[in-house]
């Protein structure tokens, strides 16, 4: 299970939309697609396998007003 913060470089996909703000997200592999979502990471991570996603990269997008200390 990869836990990480995307920080988007030039040529990477995009962070998630600002819909998904204080939840968790699951990518595909290939951080294409949002597979599943929601407050819970275990709920999301178990639905991201149960869609097909072995091995799901997870996000925890932050919310517009939050404060952000640290890489």
């Amino acid at each position: 299970m990869t836990l990480r913060e995307k920080m988007p470089l030039p040529g990477q996909p995009q962070p998630a939309p600002m819909e998904y703000a204080g939840q968790w997200v699951a990518w595909n592999k290939d951080e294409t697609q949002i597979i599943a979502h929601g407050t819970d990471v275990a709920k999301v991570r178990a639905a991201a396998i149960a869609a097909g996603e072995d091995d799901p990269i997870l996000e925890k997008v932050r919310r517009l007003n939050a404060i952000h200390f640290g890489p």
